[in-house]
């Protein structure tokens, strides 16, 4: 797992891995009260059962309010098989 530690870092990952994903780890209620512009909502409940038709390589980054929940999503998602994660370590609130 790679640390995204600012939102510049996240707006470059964007810019180097236009084919990768943003996804927000959050309840529905935060999601919706406000995300990451093309972020992609699925919580740390179904994250794992949500992505597991996708390629493994595929860069994503994972965030939440503060980079607990996130840390702990991206550490699963590796242990699932994916090779290519980003934390946005500070989070949303952080």
């Amino acid at each position: 797992m790679r640390e995204l530690a600012d939102l510049q870092a996240v707006e470059d990952f964007k810019a180097q891995n236009p084919e990768g994903l943003v996804i927000d780890v959050r309840s529905q209620a935060d999601y919706e009260e406000g995300h990451m512009e093309g972020a992609l909502h699925h919580p740390e409940e179904t994250i794992l059962t949500d992505l597991a038709d996708r390629d493994k390589t595929l860069p994503i980054a994972v965030y939440c309010n503060r980079g607990v929940k996130s840390r702990r999503v991206a550490q699963s998602l590796e242990a699932a098989g994916f090779s290519n994660i980003y934390n946005y370590t500070p989070g949303l609130k952080g």
